[in-house]
């Protein structure tokens, strides 16, 4: 529950009422439709793309988002909704990391029926997952977060038989997994460093390199060009990771606690959970093209037929209440 803990006391937003209603805003400018929920869990902002629909982590599964992002009927699990803190489309099938923060750390993997094939235990508060593939070879990572605080997050890794090993502790807060060619990038959250390991038949190769990043609290990272870019809660930025060098490049400044991140190859969107933004970079000059406002708390973002969504977790002014939206940015993102 690292995010929402972190989020409690270090935040500072505006109580956001209720409103099962989509707005949309300016229609001269790109079309923004934005969607509350209302009060749920904390976590479990996942997003992800099936059969061309966007589907997002809500009331102990995934539910389908219609054109105005109100949600189904869940159709894909069926968790306690506080115990779903991830999930990840690889290789059609569905994988939750699903934990209590305590004794019950697992992943289960589910078809598109909703049914569940495969439950994996792991280590200590799973997160992302990541996959690797050379031939009939394959590894699947899961970041294990870890107690905050305890330095004791690690990588758990299943082989194509079903077999699980877990690696030594190797930070606080293991936050994020990229894979990128035969290597693995690892953000570490609350150490406040990047690890990189040779990916081999089997397994990672240990002890692997560490890079710092001087105390940024790093997030998420997407991958083009050979460069990593990466977002960071106590700098506000997106750090550019050359993977060649292992050196950090550059630093664009973008908003309060910069969370998820993607690309489509020309430009980067990132989503600034501390605050309503969504910014637009151009990666060819670094340079910010817009800004646009969502709505309280965006996370995780994904991209589908042209359009920006993403999943939001917001909080009232004295923190008894948690919120969970969505919204969507209407545009070509190639125009």
């Amino acid at each position: 529950m690292f995010k929402f803990i972190v989020l409690c006391f270090i935040l500072l937003i505006s109580s956001c009422d209720d409103n099962s209603n989509p707005l949309i805003q300016d229609p001269d400018s790109p079309v923004i439709t934005i969607n509350n929920y209302g009060t749920g869990a904390a976590c479990g902002g996942s997003v992800l793309i099936h059969n061309a629909d966007v589907m997002r982590s809500f009331n102990g599964g995934l539910a389908r988002m219609d054109n105005e992002l109100n949600l189904e009927e869940v159709s894909i699990g069926d968790f306690q909704q506080w115990q779903i803190y991830h999930v990840e489309k690889i290789d059609g099938k569905f994988w939750f990391a699903i934990t209590d923060f305590q004794d019950l750390n697992e992943a289960h993997v589910l078809d598109d029926n909703g049914e569940i094939i495969e439950i994996y235990e792991v280590g200590q508060t799973p997160g992302d997952f990541a996959k690797w593939s050379n031939g009939n070879i394959s590894w699947v990572f899961v970041a294990n977060e870890g107690n905050y605080g305890a330095s004791n997050g690690s990588i758990s890794m299943i082989d194509n038989n079903g077999n699980v090993y877990e690696t030594d502790a190797i930070g606080d807060v293991v936050q994020s997994l990229n894979v990128y060619g035969d290597k693995l990038i690892v953000l570490i959250n609350n150490s406040h460093k990047i690890k990189i390991y040779d990916i081999t038949s089997q397994g990672l190769a240990m002890p692997g390199i560490e890079v710092s990043t001087n105390g940024s609290s790093p997030r998420e990272m997407t991958i083009i060009d050979g460069r990593g870019y990466f977002t960071n809660w106590n700098t506000s930025d997106v750090k550019v990771f050359n993977l060649y060098t292992y050196n950090i490049d550059e630093s664009i400044s973008v908003g309060v606690m910069p969370e998820g991140i993607i690309t489509d190859g020309e430009t980067l969107w990132i989503a600034n959970s501390g605050e309503d933004t969504v910014y637009e970079i151009d990666i060819s000059s670094r340079l910010v093209n817009a800004i646009y406002n969502v709505g309280q708390g965006p996370q995780n973002l994904i991209i589908n037929d042209g359009a920006i969504y993403t999943s939001r977790t917001y909080y009232s002014a004295d923190w008894t209440e948690t919120y969970h939206g969505a919204s969507k940015i209407h545009r070509s993102i190639n125009d």
